[in-house]
């Protein structure tokens, strides 16, 4: 057992020295928790540790609450309450306390199971508790599964162990990456926390005991302890470290506590409390595509926070199991699903596309393909062999049209891959340049690709509005060029033209009038095209559309080439020669 004392005694009856020596460290470390309590139940301050003793020998023997519920239920943050204490370490540390006549012991092989936590936070005392059900479950992004593997674990090294080599079995590779822990637990775990609380107010209401830090902070609930004991153990089993926010590559755990099978008196008692809350106007709608569940079950907090604001006597009323009740003892312990996936992968750069046949996304129109594929396509196909991501998605400065080809320097662009493999894409080889040629074919081309963080979607998103675009257009006009017209062209400068949204794209945009500033332009005859051909250099805002700019879009374009030089215009062929932006994103 851990920390307990097993010798016994020796021929004179006295007990030996290295058993009175473990008895010892046992005491020295509950001392320890107990004296940087957060919370004190009585207000005659570092006096009330004979009224701490009394209160945790009632949870042990009366409530039967495993070390860990005792302590956090009188004070002790339940995060520092990692290392193991057995039972009769923590009984022997209060025998000095005043004993209760109403307080008769109880062996605790009787009932091993915590009725409190459920036993999940006794997986590593010295009572032997049968193996908990455990499912392993990878799911996407959007919260769909992608498959499960159901285990038996009978302690936090093997619960770590086994969901460790269910994510290795899926291909992950989980060696030194970070996670995030989120732990839920079910109602029955915060009823019965508000119940012991009730009770502990009234049997020791005469000492004036007050217990009211277990409701107004999370330090001493189940889910705090619950997540300090599983975050060491997933660290340990990953080579890593838990973090609290979002990180790329790094896990995201979802550790969902299932409470065992419960007498119908209380699971009666539930659902009164549920629909209670429910009535309140505390209800809350199920997600689109969620599991259909019980209100309950679906909003556990929502009905412990209406059930915790009802008096001693109505909560009593509604739930009438306490640790005196025969409903309390728990016969088996609860279980456990894990859910997992990987936080997102971010690649940036920019990309070229030399093709006029290629949009930047995938384009289907009633259920058909337009187009023979996509710059996202390419990219990814470019670099997700080996990342092997459940979902691909591409966030660019902006876009360009099918038949319009994007050269100079390149569009801005950042990769989101959802779910990988792997913690990092691997950029060495899905760069290598014979195999990238192959791949993208002279179709597309990418320069400055490197690993980012989640931040390069923000700096994208910033510099859209302040990004500049210059363009060559190959135009046409209804009549000859004139050096009138290049003149006329070449001298206006920061021209704001009004565009109602293009016929082209009405029924898909929102029908509105953009104003957009064509900084400046430049016209130059087009050798061997004829006279009624020209190209037209552009440097305008972003958003600007450049081919109703050039032949007016029946008027709804004002003004635009076709209008400034007196006739019809249009434009034949397009190219981005540049996305003027400042995009330095971080290197990771």
């Amino acid at each position: 057992s851990s920390g307990s004392i097993c010798g016994g005694l020796d021929r004179g009856g006295r007990m030996p020295m290295e058993a009175r020596g473990d008895e010892r460290r046992a005491a020295d470390h509950i001392d320890a928790i107990v004296s940087r309590r957060r919370a004190r139940i009585t207000s005659h301050g570092g006096c009330d540790r004979i009224h701490v003793k009394r209160v945790v020998r009632a949870l042990l023997k009366q409530a039967r609450a495993c070390p860990r519920c005792c302590l956090r239920l009188v004070g002790c943050p339940a995060d520092r309450l990692a290392q193991p204490i057995s039972a009769a370490d923590l009984e022997r540390w209060c025998s000095d306390a005043d004993a209760d006549a109403a307080i008769v012991a109880v062996d605790p092989r009787d009932d091993p199971v915590c009725g409190l936590c459920f036993g999940l936070l006794q997986l590593d005392s010295e009572v032997s508790l049968p193996e908990l059900n455990l499912v392993v479950e990878r799911q996407t992004k959007k919260k769909k599964s992608l498959g499960e593997r159901e285990m038996r674990f009978g302690g936090y090294q093997s619960l770590g162990t086994g969901v460790t080599s269910a994510m290795v079995d899926e291909g992950f590779f989980v060696e030194g990456a970070n996670f995030t822990l989120h732990v839920h637990l079910p109602l029955a775990v915060a009823l019965r926390e508000i119940s012991c609380v009730h009770w502990l107010e009234h049997t020791f209401g005469t000492d004036g005991l007050s217990f009211n830090h277990v409701a107004q902070t999370d330090y001493y609930g189940v889910k705090r302890a619950l997540k300090a004991l599983v975050s060491g153990t997933m660290a340990a089993a990953l080579n890593s470290r838990p973090v609290k926010e979002e990180e790329a590559g790094a896990f995201e755990f979802e550790f969902h506590m299932q409470a065992p099978e419960l007498s119908s008196r209380e699971a009666e008692a539930h659902a009164l409390l549920s629909e209670r809350a429910r009535s309140d106007g505390k209800s809350r709608k199920r997600k689109r595509g969620g599991p259909k569940q019980e209100f309950g079950e679906r909003c556990p907090q929502i009905v412990a926070k209406a059930a915790a604001a009802l008096g001693p006597r109505d909560f009593k009323d509604a739930f009438p199991i306490d640790p005196q009740a025969s409903e309390w003892r728990v016969a088996a312990p609860g279980s456990a699903l894990v859910r997992y996936s990987r936080y997102p992968v971010y690649v940036c750069g920019r990309y070229l596309k030399f093709s006029r046949e290629l949009s930047q996304t995938a384009w289907v129109v009633d259920q058909e393909r337009i187009g023979e594929s996509s710059v996202e396509e390419v990219i990814v196909a470019a670099l997700g062999e080996d990342a092997r991501a459940d979902e691909w998605k591409m966030v660019a400065a902006g876009r360009e049209d099918l038949d319009v080809r994007m050269l100079g320097t390149g569009r801005p662009f950042v990769v989101e891959a959802r779910n990988c493999v792997r913690g990092r894409v691997p950029l060495r080889d899905a760069l290598e340049p014979e195999r990238l040629g192959a791949i993208l074919a002279g179709r597309v081309g990418l320069r400055d690709v490197h690993a980012t963080t989640k931040k390069a979607l923000d700096i994208l998103r910033e510099g859209a509005e302040e990004k500049e675009k210059t363009y060559d257009a190959l135009v046409w006009l209804s009549r000859p060029f004139t050096d009138a017209d290049v003149d006329k062209i070449g001298r206006t400068r920061d021209l704001v033209t009004r565009q109602n949204t293009p016929l082209r794209v009405v029924h898909r945009r929102t029908a509105m009038v953009r104003e957009r500033t064509i900084f400046e332009m430049k016209l130059r005859r087009c050798e061997g095209r004829g006279p009624h051909f020209a190209m037209l250099e552009l440097r305008t805002q972003a958003g600007t559309y450049i081919k109703e700019f050039v032949h007016g879009d029946m008027g709804r374009t004002s003004p635009s080439v076709a209008s400034l030089l007196g006739c019809d215009a249009d434009i034949l062929e397009l190219d981005v020669m540049g996305v003027e932006m400042d995009f330095k994103p971080p290197v990771c």
